[in-house]
Parts: C-alpha cells; sequence; structure tokens
C-alpha cells in the first residue's frame, strides 16, 4: 500500500486555527502532513498520533529559510515539516504544553497583507466569470448551431450553462467566504483575543474544492 495519501481541504485555506485542528485530526487517523500542490494536501501514512500542529506566516520565499525562528521552534519542542503552500509554516509537536512564538504584531501585518492579496485575487475570479458566461452565451446562441443544430445546440448549452454557472457560484461564494474568514481574525487579533475557527469554514473549503470539478468538466468539454 502506498505511504501517500492525497486529500481535498476541507476546510478554508486561510482559517488558522481549523486548518490546525483539522491536521490533528487527521495524524489522529494516522495521516501525517507531508506538502502541498495546489488545492491538494499530500500526507504520509504512519500510525495513529496525537500532535499538536501550528501554522506560522510564511515569508514570501520559495523556501522557509528562517535558521533563527526554526531554532526557537526547535527549542521548544516543534519540528518543522514543510509549506502549507505559500501561506504557513507547518510545525507539528507531541508536547500539549509547546509554546508558539507568533506574536500578536505579527499576526496583526500578516492577516492584513493575506486580505489585500485575497481582494487582489477577486479581479481574476471577476475575470472568469465574465470570459465562461460570455463563452456560454456565445456558444449557445450562435446562429449556425442555432438553425441547422437546434437539438445539439440546446442540449449543448444546457450542459454548458449548468456546469457554468454551478462552478462559478461555488467558487463565487467561497471566495466571499475566505475574505469574511480573513477579516473575522484580524478583528480578533486587533482586540487581542483568541484566533477560533470560523463557523461554516469547512463548508466553504469543501465548496472551493467542489468549485473545481464542473470547471475542470467543463474545459474538457
Amino acid at each position: 500500500m502506498s505511504k501517500l495519501c492525497v486529500r481535498f481541504s476541507p476546510v478554508n485555506g486561510y482559517d488558522i486555527p481549523g486548518l490546525e485542528g483539522w491536521l490533528e485530526k487527521q495524524a489522529a487517523k494516522g495521516l501525517m502532513f507531508a506538502m502541498t500542490m495546489g488545492p491538494l494536501v499530500l500526507f504520509e501514512r504512519q500510525e495513529p498520533a496525537a500532535l499538536r500542529f501550528h501554522l506560522e506566516p510564511a515569508p514570501s520565499k520559495p523556501d522557509w529559510t528562517d535558521p533563527e525562528l526554526n531554532a526557537l521552534y526547535e527549542q521548544a519542542g516543534w519540528r518543522y515539516l514543510d509549506r502549507f503552500r505559500s501561506s504557513f509554516a507547518v510545525f507539528v509537536t507531541e508536547d500539549p504544553e509547546a509554546q508558539t512564538h507568533t506574536d500578536p504584531e505579527t499576526w496583526d501585518y500578516v492577516l492584513k497583507r493575506f486580505f489585500w492579496r485575497k481582494l487582489l485575487g477577486g479581479i481574476g475570479l471577476a475575470i472568469l466569470n465574465y470570459a465562461l458566461l460570455t463563452f456560454f452565451w456565445s456558444s449557445w446562441f450562435d446562429p449556425f448551431y442555432l438553425r441547422y443544430l437546434w437539438a445539439q445546440a440546446l442540449a449543448l448549452g444546457l450542459v454548458r450553462g449548468l456546469l457554468t454557472v454551478l462552478g462559478l457560484v461555488l467558487a463565487d461564494i467561497a471566495y466571499l467566504h475566505g475574505l469574511t474568514v480573513l477579516w473575522r481574525l484580524h478583528q480578533l487579533v486587533k482586540h487581542d483575543m483568541p484566533m477560533t475557527s470560523t463557523l461554516g469554514s469547512r463548508v466553504s473549503g469543501t465548496l472551493s474544492a467542489l468549485s473545481s470539478v464542473p470547471l475542470f468538466l467543463l474545459a474538457v468539454e
């Protein structure tokens, strides 16, 4: 049996407490976080273990190259695993009392950076919405197909329309929820409150993963 296992994260990619809790549940099932590949999360099979995970804001570098911070975490009982996408460095420990070193000022800066990066990403999503809806409209109402192959045009147009609308609606909802997650976490840090998982984060993460299915089928068609 292969040691690698692939999963879609059911948690919103910016819900830090939710992601940490999800990784801990996977470890309890015998799946240790290994790395990420786009929307996919790779795990290595091992013996189930009760572990704690910590997501540290990662710098804008190709690799995690902060030996000073790594040394601080190692002294506190943490072990660096890999990066979670481009946003976080993943640390793990067996010690339930191990302390983290991320100060509130760092979280405040990072969450603002994530929020504006997510907001700018909405421009790309808006372009995708426009491009796919325009393609759907032009392909369905092509004069040649409507005159000579109207039944085929109607069937294909219906399929394309359903796939387009379903994929975009799921992607848009997941995007908007991601913005609310970041805003909520920023407000918690700003008011010196502990970060907690956001209600509905698992739904948002699932929708984000599901949105790629109809859009992929549309591209294939």
